[in-house]
């Protein structure tokens, strides 16, 4: 080892006392107050390095997944909890909707038995799949005004986003304004969303509550064709979407 202990351990050190988000400069620097002999270019190669979702992450050799990358040059610590989950790669060719085939038929077999409630919940595991693709695709290059209006309503949840239900997806979606950020991205300016809407979401969730608590109402909501419903408002919001 050239140092008594591993660079990766002192830009972790260092990125502690640094605000909640830093630059790769602000490490360097940190650094240098200490160790003056570390050279600057291999401290910057292992912030990005430590950064499983960077999209030159994969390049290096270091398997510490400390920092999260948040785009322009930004970067925060992830949480302990975030630090025990396996790195997502976001730049290393997955798509959205790429995961979606067992779901979609797990469901469609269960509406076939007759399994209306269990069909809806996983139909609904779908959307908060493809929520949290979308998040995961945006993210790294959204401007810094929604990058810090999702870490403040992450902090008002007082809970990690990477154990968001699909409720508090939407309402993060909603909250941060994604459902239109996506919809410019996908279509023309003189085209809008008819599915990717938060009010055909809401209707989806609603379902997918219905079919897992019990509820009054629930042989109402609850049956063939509310699940038949679900599955063809998924679908066009999976094609709407292009995925």
């Amino acid at each position: 080892m050239k140092y008594d202990i591993p660079v990766w351990k002192m830009c972790y050190e260092a990125a502690k006392e640094l605000s909640k988000t830093f630059r790769p400069i602000d490490v360097i620097r940190k650094i240098k107050e200490r160790r003056p002999e570390v050279k600057e270019n291999t401290i910057r190669a292992h912030v990005i390095a430590l950064a499983p979702n960077h999209p030159s992450s994969k390049h290096h050799g270091i398997r510490h997944n400390l920092f999260y990358y948040l785009g322009n040059g930004n970067y925060r610590l992830l949480s302990e909890e975030e630090i025990v989950l396996p790195p997502t790669p976001l730049e290393e060719g997955i798509k959205v909707g790429t995961k979606f085939g067992r779901s979609l038929d797990t469901a469609e077999k269960m509406v076939n038995q007759g399994m209306y409630g269990p069909a809806i919940k996983e139909y609904g595991s779908v959307i908060e799949q493809l929520l949290r693709q979308l998040y995961q695709k945006y993210f790294p290059n959204m401007p810094i005004q929604y990058k810090e209006k999702i870490l403040n309503y992450e902090r008002e949840r007082k809970k990690s986003i990477n154990k968001f239900t699909i409720g508090e997806w939407i309402g993060l979606f909603r909250h941060v304004g994604l459902f239109k950020y996506v919809e410019q991205d996908k279509k023309v300016k003189s085209e809008f969303f008819i599915f990717f809407t938060p009010a055909i979401l809401d209707t989806l969730n609603n379902l997918r509550n219905k079919s897992t608590h019990l509820t009054s109402d629930k042989d109402c909501y609850i049956n063939r064709e509310s699940a038949l419903f679900v599955k063809s408002t998924i679908t066009c919001i999976l094609r709407e979407l292009k995925e």
